[in-house]
């Protein structure tokens, strides 16, 4: 893949596009790292860029720890937003400095959004809905994706309460699973479960495995909708 430092980008805007912009240049940089193509240049550039991201998202992190487009003017923070930066943040150390405040506040307050059926639900407005994947199973594979991103790049949970809010969410999704139709859900689901070496992984994996459409031509694809729709749009 040719000319990826033309995807570096400069983060600016509210808290979400500032993210959306945020979040290429570590892919990018990891990219060109593991295949010994990140000239010092780019680096420099990737670098620049995240320290820039990383400033403004501050601007953003409201007084309970949590990340909202626009910070305390919002009435809420935002459960998908505050994964996001989590997982960003803590995929960005790599590169750059992240105050591990910041990153443990943002995990203090999604683990009090966690809800009495182990799920997650957004409570805080979200402008970019489409990136969002969608909420209930979706957003709560998306949020124990974070944790245990953030979890093996920080120090490990410390409190009992959060392992057991963890489990929780955990069987929120296995229990769910049987039922879920949308191959989305499935994915981000069966991703979630392998991270966490769930015994229902693989049956996740089979359950995304069956939901495949093979056209005439033998590529394989995913409808966007249920597994019993293939006419509908496809994930590409």
């Amino acid at each position: 893949i040719n000319n990826l430092g033309e995807l570096l980008r400069i983060p600016r805007g509210c808290g979400e596009q500032n993210m959306l912009n945020f979040a290429p240049n570590i892919f990018v940089g990891n990219y060109l790292n593991r295949t010994d193509r990140l000239t010092q240049e780019l680096k420099d550039r990737a670098v620049n860029y995240l320290q820039l991201g990383y400033q403004q998202e501050l601007t953003y992190q409201r007084y309970d720890g949590s990340f909202s487009a626009f910070g305390n003017d919002d009435s809420d923070g935002s459960v998908w937003l505050t994964a996001f930066v989590l997982k960003s943040f803590s995929q960005a150390r790599q590169y750059t400095y992240i105050d591990s405040y910041v990153t443990d506040r943002a995990k203090r307050w999604i683990f009090s959004r966690n809800d009495t059926n182990g799920g997650f639900s957004e409570v805080g407005r979200v402008l970019s809905q489409s990136i969002q994947g969608g909420s209930g199973e979706a957003l709560t594979a998306y949020v124990l994706i974070a944790l245990s991103e953030a979890n093996d790049t920080n120090k490990p949970y410390v409190l009992d309460e959060d392992t057991n809010k963890t489990i929780a969410a955990q069987r929120y999704l296995e229990k769910r699973l049987p039922n879920m139709i949308v191959p989305y859900q499935v994915a981000i689901t069966t991703y979630a479960l392998h991270l966490l070496d769930s015994e229902q992984a693989d049956a996740a994996f089979a359950q995304l495995e069956s939901m495949a459409v093979t056209k005439e031509d033998g590529t394989i694809y995913f409808p966007t909708g249920s597994s019993t729709t293939p006419d509908e749009p496809v994930i590409g």
